[in-house]
């Protein structure tokens, strides 16, 4: 009887111990399962592990319940109407005739640091550009932006944005997108002011907090300028527009004379004098008003050496310039933002470049309806 009683609880206990090791295996797979799932999907533990229970602990099914979980979640985010979203990023891609800049705004800029953000915005703009081809400068609409689909995903903007939300837990817009394609005789540039928020560099496309792009061209047939130089200048024309903010190209600014120290003259202001001279000298029936001339410094430096009997007198040029206005908001009236002795009018005349058209954005700056 002893011996039976005894035999039994071995029994047990050795049953009890393979239970439990069962159980101790299975916790230590599912736990493994869920870590795999979390890497793989980056959805927070508490989702992974309702998906998983869900789906009897099966990864592709539950990779597919975490997709329309993060759709649902940020469906309801998308509807709940928040307006107050100002943080985020633009950015902006080219093809060889076109470009998009794009803005998408978060609730914080530490969602506007995510990999996903970044890479939900990448999606768009590239999913932009190839979406739209027509000539000219013209606006997409937050809802056929978020209506188109993306290739080889099967999903379209307005899903992405629903998973991202879903992922991140802030709401997240589309703010404008402005597609700029000039004719075939113009070009584009770009130019996109750094972000603190992007961690790492892209080469294509671009995020930063303020961005331009332009339509430029040569005028006439100036073929001593490089296409090196001649992409150089249209960059340097996108990030005066960045940081001097014109609202329109506007009208170029009256012609006048002055009269100044050659020794004051910048070098970029040398030269034109130089190319005023000699255009001067190649065109006779040029007005005195309307060209450069050595002769007039030196002969003003003569005058005034003979009436105040001074050897000292520094030599003075006359030129024709295009004033700036420190105060316009017309790009062509400005100081050049590099250059600011000079107004863009000016510059452009110099280099032989005309400017057709330009968008400027700023991440959460307020635009017309």
């Amino acid at each position: 009887m002893l011996k039976s009683t005894l035999l039994m609880r071995v029994s047990l206990i050795g049953n009890a111990g393979r239970m439990l090791s069962a159980e101790a295996k299975q916790s230590t797979s599912q736990k493994q399962i869920l870590m795999k799932l979390r890497n793989k999907t980056n959805y927070p533990f508490i989702s992974c592990k309702e998906a998983l229970k869900a789906t009897g602990y099966d990864m592709e099914k539950a990779e597919l319940y975490l997709v329309e979980l993060a759709k649902k979640k940020g469906w309801a985010k998308m509807s709940s109407g928040k307006q107050d979203i100002s943080e985020g990023l633009i950015s902006i891609v080219t093809n060889k005739s076109s470009a998009a800049i794009v803005e998408l705004n978060c609730e914080t800029d530490f969602v506007a640091k995510t990999d996903q953000f970044q890479d939900a915005l990448k999606t768009i703009a590239e999913v932009s550009l190839n979406n739209y081809h027509q000539p000219g400068k013209f606006s997409i609409s937050s809802d056929d932006i978020l209506n188109l689909q993306i290739p080889d995903q099967q999903r379209s903007i307005k899903d992405l944005i629903a998973l991202t939300i879903g992922k991140l837990k802030e709401n997240i817009i589309v703010r404008r997108v402005t597609i700029l394609t000039p004719p075939p005789e113009q070009s584009l540039a770009y130019y996109l002011h750094p972000s603190m928020l992007v961690a790492k560099r892209i080469a294509n496309p671009l995020f930063g907090g303020y961005g331009s792009i332009i339509a430029y061209s040569k005028t006439g047939d100036d073929e001593a300028m490089s296409q090196k130089m001649f992409k150089l200048r249209g960059t340097q024309l996108a990030q005066h527009i960045v940081g001097m903010q014109p609202t329109s190209i506007g009208t170029s600014p009256k012609p006048v004379t002055i009269q100044v120290p050659k020794s004051s003259l910048s070098q970029m202001e040398n030269d034109i004098i130089s190319e005023d001279i000699n255009n001067t000298t190649a065109e006779k029936d040029s007005s005195v008003e309307n060209n450069v001339t050595a002769a007039d410094g030196n002969e003003n430096q003569q005058a005034n050496q003979e009436e105040d009997g001074s050897k000292n007198t520094e030599e003075t040029v006359s030129y024709t310039v295009l004033p700036s206005d420190e105060n316009s908001d017309e790009l062509l009236k400005q100081p050049f933002l590099l250059e600011s002795d000079v107004s863009v009018a000016h510059w452009l005349q110099f280099n032989s470049l005309q400017v057709h058209d330009f968008v400027r954005f700023k991440v959460g700056e307020t635009t017309e309806v």
